[in-house]
């Protein structure tokens, strides 16, 4: 299957290139890692597709810190702590 070339030049795989997607067309806001997963995982507007249980939208948080981590080391998103809360957004460039 086809990745967009964006997607090939910047080395991402599927689930990094989805959080950089969203992460650009949300480029005015700071996310927790929590509202990531459910711009991330959501199911697309009139899908059949259930929402994801606590369980499971707790196994994508443990998961999605691993992969905010690695873009934040590429430079391609970035982290801060604000209070107790640590949000991310995209990187300006």
């Amino acid at each position: 299957m086809p990745i967009p070339r964006e997607q090939f030049d910047e080395g991402l795989d599927g689930t990094s290139y989805k959080v950089i997607d969203f992460l650009k067309s949300h480029s005015t806001e700071a996310f927790e890692v929590d509202e990531v997963v459910g711009g991330v995982f959501a199911p697309a507007p009139g899908s059949k597709q259930a929402a994801p249980t606590s369980p499971e939208m707790m196994a994508k948080s443990k998961r999605m810190e691993f992969f905010l981590a690695d873009l934040v080391q590429k430079g391609m998103v970035d982290k801060r702590t604000i209070g107790d809360k640590t949000y991310y957004c995209i990187h300006k460039d």
